[in-house]
């Protein structure tokens, strides 16, 4: 039943009534993480929101900051996707000093990816262009990740086009779509 978001937030409410049964915090937090995910693929961004910053709180307390790190991140995703871009940015901050701090580089890119699509939508195609090539850097060329991988290369070729450099423009662009491809 892959992507039927109504029988998953219907396991995810189960699971939550089962951990709160249990006064288990580290599964009530792993359930509302889900749920917030959830959530969030069903466009109830607000509800994502809610259900991730109670989870942040019990990931908190639990002690396990990579956990928290990654859901500082989605909620700047949230955050960006109800429109306070600014909130976004602080968030993904937040969450890029916490991966480095835990030696996390590939999260570290994740988040300097979509801090290079925030600053491009904003107008800063330089900082984007900066952000950019340090989320390829901490990418470092991993197979595994080649969808971010793409993402990084495409808001660099962006920012390149948003300067006027078109020929950067133009290879990175294409250097995206083979990396797509």
């Amino acid at each position: 039943r892959n992507r039927d978001w109504a029988a998953a937030e219907d396991a995810v409410e189960r699971a939550l009534e089962l951990a709160e049964a249990c006064s288990d915090t580290r599964r009530i937090a792993d359930a509302l993480f889900q749920a917030s995910l959830v959530a969030q693929r069903q466009g109830r961004w607000l509800l994502a929101r809610t259900h991730a910053e109670r989870a942040c709180v019990l990931f908190e307390s639990l002690d396990d900051r990579a956990t928290v790190a990654r859901l500082v991140n989605n909620r700047a995703g949230l955050e960006h996707l109800l429109g306070d871009a600014q909130r976004a940015v602080d968030l993904l901050e937040r969450a890029f000093e916490m991966f480095v701090d835990l030696d996390l580089a590939v999260d570290a890119g994740y988040v300097c990816s979509s801090l290079a699509e925030i600053r491009l939508e904003s107008g800063d195609a330089e900082l984007s262009e900066m952000q950019a090539r340090k989320a390829l850097d901490l990418l470092d060329g991993r197979v595994d990740h080649l969808q971010e991988i793409g993402t990084a290369q495409l808001t660099l070729g962006r920012a390149y086009a948003a300067q006027g450099r078109l020929r950067d423009a133009d290879r990175w662009i294409g250097v995206a779509d083979e990396t797509f491809e």
